[in-house]
Parts: structure tokens; C-alpha cells; sequence
């Protein structure tokens, strides 16, 4: 391992249950189960929307330009892990909002961490990459 990376890995700043596994088989077998709920193509995509206040599937649809199919898919499945969850809509009866759990809201500074990363490691000088609607 490098001296830059020796620094840096583990973070020693924020220390976590997950920061000293009881073995490397340990360590990738969490983050292998972490990565089979939020590691496809639009899942943290999906979880960042429901983060900047998007509830409703067409807002979602809208604001990732997702496939009706294939958003179906990621919410039921985010549903399913705890991630989100449904509730009746305050705009109509017939509605259901989709609402991040406490398990998905602490999803953030994952989101939070790959963001800068990526500004950091990902985008070429002058390119702003693929516009994406800011958090409020």
C-alpha cells in the first residue's frame, strides 16, 4: 500500500461499527451486501432524489429521465430493503409518496462522499459532466 493511501484508509476522523472488521473476509462480505441494495446504475441515483424531496414517481421519472420499467424495479426494490418506504399522499387519496426510511436518510453521506470524490477524481478540468438537480 502507498504512504498516501496508508494515510487516508481507514478514516481515523469519524470512526464507525464498520471501521475495524473482524476479518477482510468480513470487510468484503458487508460491503458486498451494502453494494447488492445501492450499488446498480440508479439506485443512489433514485436515493439522492428522494433526499432533495422528491416523493412521487413521476418527479423521479422526470428529474433522472429513468424508464418507467426500469424505476418500477429500483423502488420496489428499495421497498423492499428498508431503504424507502410508501405513504398514503397528502395531494390525493389514490397516491402513495415514496419516503425514505432512517436506514435510507443515513444513506447521505455515502452519497456525500462519492459526490466529492468524483468532483475529485472524475470530472476533467471545465467539465461539469451530466446536469444534475441540486439538493434543497
Amino acid at each position: 500500500m502507498d504512504k498516501a493511501m496508508s494515510q487516508t484508509y481507514p478514516p481515523t476522523s469519524a470512526p464507525t461499527s464498520c471501521s475495524k472488521p473482524e476479518s477482510p473476509q468480513e470487510d468484503i462480505r458487508l460491503i458486498g451486501r451494502a453494494l447488492d441494495i445501492v450499488g446498480d446504475a440508479w439506485t443512489l441515483l433514485i436515493v439522492r432524489e428522494a433526499l432533495a424531496g422528491t416523493t412521487r414517481f413521476g418527479q423521479f421519472q422526470r428529474h433522472l429521465g429513468l424508464g418507467p420499467n426500469i424505476l418500477a424495479a429500483r423502488l420496489r426494490a428499495l421497498i423492499e430493503h428498508g431503504v424507502l418506504t410508501t405513504q398514503a399522499s397528502c395531494q390525493r387519496a389514490d397516491w402513495s409518496d415514496y419516503v425514505l426510511t432512517e436506514k435510507g436518510a443515513r444513506l447521505q453521506t455515502v452519497l456525500a462522499a462519492l459526490r466529492e470524490w468524483g468532483g475529485d477524481h472524475c470530472v476533467a478540468a471545465g467539465d461539469h459532466g451530466a446536469p444534475m438537480r441540486e439538493a434543497q
